[in-house]
């Protein structure tokens, strides 16, 4: 830099003999070696000068990542109340249900062996199928009504007990029309209840 300073090699430099633009560039490149003695000074601001190109690509890359995890995570909540929903009912059956890494449903028997799904009572089924349906009718743009007739066919009575309540906190945007002849889904809700017929 020093070489490139003096009135008469910066004039000759650019072709100009105008004292004012060459205060002006002997300012810019006494404030650039000013930079220059502090950077050299100081390795660590050379080094992350030396490195900014690949500092860059690399918080690039983390906000991808943190895209790619707030996708997933939103994509993964609707899969992750129904097994919340399913598996505190069938807590009581000694089993649990997961979804594998391709989403199939696998059954956890107490004793740790996986299973398919068929070895589920036709209660449990029934149950999973509703709590299905509940759940992704919450994440699509279907209708928000939801009629179910006799869901109290094939579920335990403490099932029949919670299963309202349940689905109502599952999905409290839908309108459920429930056809029962069981009290006990009925539960507290009488007084939303209508009685057809005798």
């Amino acid at each position: 830099m020093k070489k490139t300073r003096g009135n008469n090699r910066c004039g000759k430099k650019i072709g100009s003999n105008d004292k004012s633009l060459i205060v002006d560039i002997e300012s810019f490149f006494d404030q650039l070696e000013e930079l220059f003695n502090t950077l050299k000074n100081d390795g660590l601001n050379v080094e992350w000068l030396l490195n900014k190109a690949h500092i860059d690509r690399i918080s690039d890359i983390l906000e991808v990542i943190d895209e790619y995890n707030e996708k997933t995570e939103k994509m993964s909540k609707p899969i992750n109340n129904f097994l919340k929903s399913i598996n505190s009912f069938l807590i009581d059956s000694r089993k649990k249900i997961e979804v594998n890494a391709v989403g199939r449903l696998t059954v956890i028997r107490d004793d740790g062996k996986k299973c398919n799904i068929d070895i589920l009572s036709s209660g449990e089924r029934q149950l999973l199928v509703l709590i299905a349906n509940v759940i992704l009718n919450k994440y699509t743009n279907l209708s928000r009504v939801i009629i179910i007739d006799e869901p109290e066919i094939s579920l335990h009575l403490r099932w029949q007990e919670r299963f309202s309540e349940e689905i109502i906190s599952i999905n409290p945007e839908t309108q459920f029309i429930l056809a029962t002849h069981s009290p006990d889904i009925v539960g507290d809700l009488t007084e939303k209840c209508l009685r057809v017929g005798a």
